[in-house]
C-alpha cells in the first residue's frame, strides 16, 4: 500500500522500519515467554535468524510469482 502513496525512494527505508518494528515485537516478546527454546531446543537468536530467512524466502517467491 505504501507503494501507492508514497514517492518511489521511501520504499526502502520504509521496509527497513517495518523490519526493525517486527524484530522489536520479536524480542520483547521473546523475552516475556523464553521464545522457542523451551519446545524446540532452538537458541533464541538462531530462532530469529530463521524467521528473517523465511520471511526474505516469501517475499522471494511472491516477487517471482508464486502464490498469485
Amino acid at each position: 500500500m505504501l507503494r501507492d502513496w508514497y514517492p518511489r525512494w521511501t520504499r526502502w527505508p520504509n521496509w527497513l522500519m517495518s523490519e526493525l518494528a517486527m524484530a522489536r515485537v520479536t524480542w520483547r516478546g521473546a523475552g516475556q515467554r523464553r521464545g522457542p527454546e523451551p519446545v524446540f531446543h532452538i537458541p533464541l537468536l538462531w530462532a530469529v535468524i530463521i524467521t528473517g530467512l523465511d520471511v526474505l524466502l516469501l517475499l522471494a517467491l511472491q516477487r517471482s510469482g508464486c502464490g498469485h
